[in-house]
């Protein structure tokens, strides 16, 4: 296959899955994921309307109430969609002449795939017009978007989904990872810079006699801080395992009261064993993602790092609870 017919093919690759993130399966796309042996044993052989159906809800369920793909959710320690990153992604767009073509908050992983597309299909332009120095500065906004954002919440976002026990959406962020990485193959052999923040938000709780079960709560569930994505369906299901009721709200609420539940039935041992679990499922994953991936290494090293720190906060939580109950 020429260069020109690979460039093309990425182009393409790179639209389709942000479709697919963006809206999921829908009958449009749904003739091309079947060309794709990585996805189409996932996708069910039902007549086409139970499968739309099907596709949709499962999209919404997981993108909708569970994991928000979107870079400030994984990277912002605020979790600010309208924070500094987003502003940076709103820059980078607007000085490569990048208009997206949906409603989508522009850091989501969709708009983000969409916009590599676009930065493919104009490489391709440029190689037939063989302008050396706009190829150039094409190829170094590929690989900005790459480095500065995508591939440093991309790992993150992999793990998240493989949380959720959905075998399409696993495999296509496995896939998409897979493509990401061998784009950026092509463009650098530069080690990938970590740009996914420390923060001793972890340490500093540590030291505080005044935690609370929702600053803990708050910094588990802050990727930038703790490392890891624990999701509405994961809290549920920890509660429902011992049976404790799960209340309402959103995940900081879910988990705050998660704790103070357990620890009025005397359950917290066992809650936290599960939030532990997490946590070390998280830290195999790092160290999957570091030996699978040299270029991924830094990422997961710095996410591995948050993610032992939190195991630690966890230790926190019986000494929270207890101060709650004298108060």
């Amino acid at each position: 296959m020429q260069n020109q017919d690979k460039t093309l093919a990425r182009a393409r690759a790179h639209e389709l899955f942000a479709e697919l993130f963006t809206v999921g399966v829908s009958d449009s796309n749904s003739q091309y994921v079947k060309l794709i042996p990585e996805l189409f044993p996932f996708l069910d052989e039902a007549d086409l309307y139970y499968q739309d159906r099907m596709h949709e809800s499962d999209h919404y369920e997981i993108f909708g109430k569970n994991i928000f793909p979107y870079e400030s959710i994984f990277l912002d320690k605020e979790m600010n969609l309208g924070g500094e990153i987003s502003q940076s992604v709103t820059d980078f767009y607007q000085r490569i002449g990048y208009e997206p073509p949906t409603s989508e908050n522009l850091g989501h992983i969709g708009v983000q795939l969409s916009a590599l597309g676009y930065l493919s299909r104009l490489e391709l332009d440029l190689q037939e017009k063989e302008n050396s120095q706009e190829l150039n500065y094409n190829r170094e906004a590929q690989v900005e978007l790459l480095d500065r954002h995508i591939l440093q919440w991309m790992p993150m976002l992999n793990k998240a989904l493989i949380s959720q026990q959905n075998k399409f959406y696993s495999a296509l962020c496995d896939l998409t990872l897979e493509l990401l990485l061998e784009h950026r193959a092509i463009l650098t052999e530069n080690i990938l810079d970590n740009t996914f923040e420390a923060h001793n938000a972890g340490l500093r709780m540590l030291e505080d006699t005044k935690t609370s079960l929702k600053d803990i709560a708050i910094y588990l569930l802050t990727p930038a801080l703790s490392g890891v994505f624990i999701s509405h369906s994961e809290i549920s299901r920890i509660a429902k395992l011992h049976d404790l009721p799960r209340g309402f709200g959103n995940r900081v609420q879910m988990l705050t009261n998660l704790f103070r539940i357990a620890a009025g039935f005397d359950a917290l041992p066992q809650v936290l064993a599960e939030i532990k679990d997490i946590l070390n499922s998280w830290i195999d994953y790092y160290d999957h993602i570091a030996e699978k991936y040299i270029v991924l290494r830094p990422i997961a090293e710095n996410g591995s790092s948050k993610t032992k720190d939190s195991l630690r906060v966890i230790s926190q939580v019986g000494n929270a609870a207890q101060l709650e109950s004298v108060d």
